[in-house]
């Protein structure tokens, strides 16, 4: 029985950092790609910041939110009060995530992406 549980959870650890690595190698891939392309395939950016150096930062964020649901125990009887639900032994409230991720491009003089960097909870 541990063995199984061992085994799943280096299952599910390996999946999530798969999901991410798959991330970065799809942002590799775009390194030494003219940034119009990217913006072609990916939308317009949301923000560009021009370097002494010549280079550009073009910035693309994405946000949003979502629900999960979080049970707590509890001997009471449970009553229906806004987003929280429940029955006898178990409540049931939606906790609200907020989700985002912003993707930073820089670009050379010629407009050829040549590096990245990314941040937030959201990004895969």
């Amino acid at each position: 029985m541990m063995r199984l549980f061992v085994l799943s959870l280096i299952t599910g650890l390996l999946c999530g950092c798969s999901s991410r690595q798959m991330h970065h190698g799809s942002l590799d891939s775009w390194v030494g790609v003219p940034i119009d392309s990217y913006i072609r395939a990916n939308g317009q950016p949301s923000g560009r910041r021009d370097l002494p150096n010549g280079y550009a930062v073009y910035s693309f964020s994405s946000t949003g939110s979502g629900y999960k649901p979080v049970e707590s125990q509890s001997n009471h009887e449970a009553r229906n009060y806004g987003t929280t639900r429940g029955v006898e032994g178990s409540l049931y409230k939606d906790s609200r995530l907020n989700m985002s991720c912003t993707v930073w491009l820089e670009t050379d003089k010629d407009g050829h992406i040549v590096r990245w960097r990314q941040q937030g909870n959201h990004c895969y």
